[in-house]
């Protein structure tokens, strides 16, 4: 089957994306097909995908026992010949994170047995660490393992940057919230699925998600935009956030020098084990919000979302039933500004 993505949505299930299919054998001539372009099709730059494989139900993201998936990219032009821009893109605005930052990225270390990714936030995490890039060389064990990466990419110029894969077994990579590239499920590292995505210039929160099944085991992780041509991400553009013990004094020392700015907020115990108490100071009455967010950024819990009296405040966080071992963020919205802290579940 050949498929492309006139929409340039990242996925080969619009339709007319399926653009040619067939049976062929080791004696079968060499193929041709025909389709035609469709009228809503985005002129530009597109991606085409072919797959050949023993099961007929394969889809362009499917699994097989033998086959072969291939990536190229395909230029979509107007009648007259050119390209026409792409719509206007709204550009993410970059996080900039103020906390201590260290070269790298984070990770969580875990493992099971998989066909896709798994859910991470269900997961007991085997070890935690940092790594240079999205290096997969910590993993304890040479299949039936996972990694969540996660950190901040720094870009150097406002624009649409894209970003790829190539993975044995599957990956998928987020932007803050943003799914940008979906390598998902069983597979060698043949192909490189592709995603775009407009980014102010800056540091923006960068997650990978990567498991391993059996047999090879790979990733690497490419970008390119503004100034940037196609290369796997360097360690120069990946910082990540410092957990280590001089961070921890130097954050404690800044909150100290800080008392009263209305930004106090900690968690205890922590590390909790499921429940945790999370206190806090409002310094000018008004409308508050508390909420904890898992490591890829994700919405968990909305402790407080309304008006609150200036003083000290206090909310209880209960972990989602069968989660593992985790680290959340916590983020506190006042009147006066907004506040980070971390807590971490140790199952």
């Amino acid at each position: 089957k050949v498929y492309i993505d006139w929409n340039r949505d990242g996925d080969f299930i619009d339709a007319d994306e399926t653009v040619a299919a067939g049976t062929i054998s080791s004696t079968t001539a060499a193929q041709t097909a025909s389709f035609t372009v469709p009228a809503a099709a985005l002129a530009g730059k597109t991606r085409l995908r072919v797959v050949m494989s023993d099961n007929a139900g394969t889809t362009s993201c499917g699994a097989y026992n033998y086959g072969e998936t291939e990536d190229y990219s395909v230029t979509v032009t107007t009648s007259g010949g050119g390209t026409t821009p792409p719509p206007t893109t709204t550009l993410r605005p970059a996080e900039n994170p103020t906390f201590t930052l260290a070269p790298g990225v984070n990770y969580n270390y875990h493992e099971g047995t998989w066909t896709q990714l798994p859910d991470f936030n269900t997961l007991t995490t085997v070890k935690t660490g940092n790594t240079t890039t999205f290096d997969i060389t910590p993993a304890l064990q040479a299949d039936n393992f996972a990694f969540h990466f996660y950190g901040y990419i720094t870009v150097p110029a406002d624009g649409v940057y894209t970003f790829s894969t190539k993975s044995d077994d599957g990956s998928k990579l987020y932007i803050g919230n943003t799914l940008v590239v979906d390598n998902d499920f069983k597979h060698d590292a043949t192909a490189e699925p592709t995603g775009t995505i407009g980014l102010k210039a800056g540091k923006h929160f960068i997650a990978v998600d990567y498991f391993e099944a059996a047999g090879g085991n790979t990733l690497q992780v490419f970008f390119e935009g503004p100034g940037v041509s196609k290369k796997i991400i360097p360690t120069a553009a990946l910082t990540r956030r410092d957990f280590s013990a001089s961070a921890r004094t130097a954050l404690t020392t800044s909150k100290a020098a800080g008392a009263g700015t209305g930004t106090a907020l900690s968690a205890y115990p922590n590390p909790a084990h499921d429940r945790a108490t999370l206190s806090y100071t409002v310094e000018q009455a008004g409308a508050v919000r508390l909420e904890v967010l898992d490591g890829l950024g994700r919405l968990v819990a909305v402790l407080v979302d309304g008006p609150q009296t200036a003083g000290a405040h206090q909310a209880v966080f209960q972990a989602p039933a069968r989660q593992g071992s985790a680290l959340f963020n916590v983020r506190l919205i006042t009147p006066t500004g907004t506040s980070f802290s971390r807590l971490a579940l140790d199952k």
